[in-house]
């Protein structure tokens, strides 16, 4: 009803959520931290959220600064003695790229 309302009568709507899933219907997602603006992103195709939301997240950051000795995610280690692993070489290199 709401992306109707959108497309016919450009309605704007604000939809606060905790909730990925919902965010992921609009067209635009606006992250607040305490009161202000951290970030704003272009919703894009599911996949593409997936990994904005991991490269956002403290996994993510970890893996791009290298800040985390010990770090899996699901079972896929990361690091091991102190170096990315193949996995999370690729890993990386595709948050890298968003």
């Amino acid at each position: 009803m709401m992306h109707g309302l959108n497309r016919e009568l450009g309605t704007t709507f604000i939809v606060v959520t905790h909730d990925p899933a919902v965010a992921r219907q609009t067209e635009r997602i606006v992250v607040l931290d305490s009161g202000h603006i951290v970030r704003e992103d272009i919703v894009g195709d599911p996949y593409s959220e997936d990994l904005k939301m991991l490269k956002n997240s403290p996994p993510g950051q970890a893996v791009l600064e290298g800040t985390e000795a010990h770090l899996a995610i699901e079972g896929m280690v990361l690091y091991h003695d102190s170096q990315l692993t193949e996995t999370g070489r690729f890993l990386k290199e595709i948050l890298g790229r968003i």
